[in-house]
C-alpha cells in the first residue's frame, strides 16, 4: 500500500506537489486531481498541505451534500465518486476538516 507522507514543516507553498501529484496520476497537470491541497492561512503567513487523512470516523462522509463520499467495507477507505464530486469543485472536502491552525 502507498502513503503520501506530506512534511507541513517545509511547505513554502509553491504548490509544485499539487501538479506532481496529478501529473503521476492523472498523466496531466490538474490540481483538482493531485489528492494533496495546499491550504494558505493568510493571517498566520502558514502553507499546510493537506490530504485525507483516512479517519475511522470519516465526518465528511455525513457533510458531503452531494453523496459523493462513501466508505469501502473491505478496507475502511474513504471512496469518493467523481462524478457527484464535479459538481462542488475543488476544495469542498476542506471545508468538512475545521479550523486548520
Amino acid at each position: 500500500m502507498n502513503v503520501l507522507v506530506t512534511y507541513p514543516e517545509r511547505c513554502v507553498g509553491c504548490r509544485i506537489c499539487e501538479q506532481w501529484r496529478s501529473w503521476k496520476h492523472e498523466g496531466r497537470v490538474n490540481p483538482t486531481k493531485a489528492r494533496v491541497r495546499v491550504s494558505r492561512v493568510h493571517a498566520k503567513y502558514l502553507n499546510i498541505p493537506v490530504t485525507c487523512m483516512q479517519c475511522a470516523q470519516s465526518p465528511c462522509i455525513a457533510a458531503c451534500r452531494e453523496g459523493a463520499l462513501s466508505k469501502d467495507p473491505a478496507t475502511g477507505a474513504v471512496l469518493v465518486n467523481e462524478e457527484k464530486g464535479r459538481k462542488i469543485g475543488r476544495g469542498w472536502w476542506v471545508q468538512t476538516e475545521g479550523d486548520l491552525v
